[in-house]
């Protein structure tokens, strides 16, 4: 999907484009929207999670056994 969507925002900057502008910006907004849709439930947003899980833990008074009181 990252690769389609990298591949339509290229060709949607290829100055020589005339006859299917519209064509083709819908489906690199499509694309991109479908991305976005999909990106909570993918890898990509792991780090954020990770992180959040890390912070609460600590929040909650775990941060104790790591010897960061």
């Amino acid at each position: 999907m990252l690769f389609l969507t990298s591949l339509t925002g290229m060709a949607a900057l290829d100055p020589s484009r005339d006859a299917h502008d519209g064509a083709l910006l819908a489906l690199h907004l499509a694309c991109v929207l479908r991305c976005s849709c999909t990106m909570p439930y993918g890898k990509f947003v792991h780090g954020i999670y990770r992180f959040l899980a890390l912070l609460v833990r600590y929040a909650k008074g775990a941060g104790d056994e790591w010897g960061m009181s």
